[in-house]
C-alpha cells in the first residue's frame, strides 16, 4: 500500500506542476519516449529459479525460461527545474517457462509469464547540455502478473498485482528535441534499456 500510495503522490506533483514554469535547463519541459530493454528483474528471478528447481525436486525436474519479450516501455516524463524531472511510464514483458523431465527432457507443461508494469520515477541530471545529458534515477510502482498454463488439458490463468521498482546508475540521452538514450541499471525496465524520445 506504501508504493500505491508513493506513486498517486509522485503523479499528482506532475498534474499539480504540469504548467509550472521553466526554471533553467530548457523550454523543452516535455518529453515522450519510448524504449527496448535486456535483463529485467522479472526475467533474472525467472533464470534463478531455473537453477534452483533441480536442486528443489532432487534432480527429477528441470526448467527452461524461453521467448523473453521486453521489457517494451513507453512514457512521459516532465521538467521541474535544470536537474530535476518527473516520469511516469508503462511497460510489458513476457516470457515462457518450460518444465521438463531430468530423464528423458520431456515437457511436463508450460507456463506463459505475462507482466504489466506502471512506475513513477524521479531522474537528476548532473551533466545538462542543450544536445547532451547525463542522469541517475529511482522509480516505484506496481505490476501486474498473469501466469497462463498453455499445456493444460484445461489451460487456465491466475493474476496477482505486486510492487515494481527500476533503480539506474546511469543514463544518458543524445540530442536536443528528438534524441537517443540508453540506461543501466536494475528493476523491471531492465538492466539495459535504450530508444528515442521527443522533447517539446
Amino acid at each position: 500500500m506504501k508504493i500505491y500510495s508513493l506513486t498517486v503522490l509522485l503523479l499528482s506533483i506532475i498534474i499539480l506542476n504540469s504548467n509550472s514554469q521553466d526554471l533553467g535547463r530548457s523550454k523543452l519541459q516535455n518529453e515522450i519516449y519510448g524504449g527496448y530493454g535486456f535483463g529485467s528483474a522479472q526475467e533474472i528471478s525467472s533464470v534463478y529459479s531455473d537453477v534452483i528447481t533441480p536442486i528443489i525436486t532432487i534432480g527429477t525436474l528441470y526448467t527452461e525460461t524461453m521467448s523473453p519479450v521486453g521489457p517494451v516501455s513507453l512514457g512521459y516524463r516532465r521538467s521541474f527545474s535544470k536537474n530535476f524531472t518527473l516520469a511516469i511510464a508503462g511497460n510489458y514483458v513476457a516470457f515462457n517457462k518450460q518444465f521438463k523431465k531430468s530423464s528423458d527432457n520431456s515437457v511436463v507443461g508450460t507456463v506463459k509469464n505475462t507482466f504489466y508494469s506502471f512506475i513513477a520515477r524521479g531522474d537528476y541530471y548532473y551533466v545538462t547540455g542543450e544536445y547532451f545529458q547525463m542522469y541517475s534515477g529511482v522509480g516505484v510502482g506496481f505490476t501486474y502478473a498473469h501466469d497462463n498454463y498453455l499445456d493444460s488439458s484445461n489451460a487456465s490463468g491466475q493474476g496477482k498485482m505486486y510492487s515494481a521498482f527500476q533503480v539506474n546508475a546511469v543514463g544518458i540521452r543524445v540530442g536536443k528535441n528528438f534524441g537517443v538514450f540508453a540506461e543501466l541499471g536494475y528493476g523491471f525496465e531492465g538492466i539495459i534499456n535504450a530508444g528515442i524520445s521527443l522533447k517539446f
